[in-house]
């Protein structure tokens, strides 16, 4: 589905946000079927996303204040799952694609470019209105406070416009030259495994240029040896988080997020984003020591998160929790290790 569903749907499939409490053994994996079968889809066919920071603060919403305001589908991950279904459709198109960027822009735009390497981005940018209603009936206001004190006070609606099915493949057949460089020449197990969780892998610039001195790309290097260790050693660890954060988290019920930082003190853990609705990125990090790549590996994150998880029950016993278990800011402001 390329386009939001009419907003008085949204607001009759959605209440007010609220503040959750459940214990950590209390989760349940809600993950889609469909969702992962898409995912699954793309990282068979090296498809991988990269996601421009400002679309993570831009979420579908209708909104009276701040106790009053119903939240809808986060821009970017509404292009994640379109833009595969698009792709998936247009199987001629399966081999041509190796990065789908997602970003904010003027109007919906779908533009195909290739660097010299011959890696074809498809850029996606998708436009945003701010729209104001006055209410006048009862059953616009977007909330289960249903109020008459809110009887002529202003609504705001935020919503999205995006590239359509045809703007994509008008773009698409623009496509000059196919082909899979060698830096794209990775193991798909790991991207397997984290669509599973209905998880996307956030790739940025950095580790898609990424190379050591003797020219081996990080992003081959990094993914084929997290094939290795998920195959040998699991992450149960890591399973349980993808699994609360898309229970608990606003963005996360849609899709999960999973990224590689460049950090001269490697650190991982877990990387949150204020004001995103819900970002909560489960993420290892990187950086280059005499030619070479340093890398944290998934037995430290898997350590990691069993400190969050000790860490999360305490803050959940207590008074004053310094971990949010808001949907709208869940786990914010994060949890690292070194």
């Amino acid at each position: 589905m390329l386009r939001l569903l009419p907003l008085y749907l949204i607001l009759s499939l959605s209440a007010c946000q609220t503040k959750v409490n459940r214990q950590p053994n209390q989760v349940s994996n809600s993950f889609d079927d469909k969702k992962i079968s898409l995912l699954k889809w793309a990282a068979k066919n090296r498809i991988l996303f990269q996601i421009d920071e400002k679309s993570f603060h831009d979420v579908a919403s209708s909104k009276m204040d701040a106790s009053c305001e119903t939240m809808a589908q986060p821009a970017w991950s509404e292009l994640v799952t379109s833009s595969i279904e698009t792709l998936q459709k247009k199987s001629e198109f399966k081999n041509s694609i190796h990065i789908v960027e997602i970003k904010p822009g003027a109007a919906p735009l779908a533009t195909i470019n290739q660097d010299l390497d011959g890696l074809t981005y498809l850029t996606l940018e998708y436009a945003k209105s701010i729209k104001p209603v006055v209410i006048y009936d009862p059953r616009e206001i977007p909330c289960d406070n249903k109020s008459t004190n809110w009887l002529g006070q202003t609504r705001t609606d935020t919503t999205f416009r995006y590239p359509n099915v045809q703007d994509i493949t008008n773009a698409i057949g623009k496509i000059k030259k196919t082909g899979t460089p060698e830096r794209w020449n990775f193991r798909t197990q790991f991207l397997d495994y984290l669509a599973s969780n209905m998880t996307v892998f956030r790739l940025t610039s950095d580790v898609s240029f990424e190379k050591s001195f003797e020219g081996e790309p990080l992003l081959v290097h990094f993914l084929n040896k997290q094939a290795d260790q998920i195959q040998s050693s699991g992450s149960k660890t890591l399973n349980y988080w993808l699994a609360e954060i898309n229970h608990r988290s606003h963005s996360g019920s849609y899709l999960n997020l999973f990224s590689l930082q460049s950090d001269k003190n490697l650190s991982y853990g877990i990387a949150t984003l204020d004001n995103s609705q819900g970002v909560a990125m489960p993420f290892m990090s990187y950086k280059i020591e005499a030619g070479q790549f340093l890398l944290t590996n998934m037995t430290q994150l898997e350590k990691c998160l069993g400190d969050l998880t000790n860490r999360y029950r305490r803050s959940l016993a207590s008074i004053g929790s310094d971990l949010s278990t808001a949907p709208q800011s869940f786990l914010y402001p994060g949890f690292s290790c070194r």
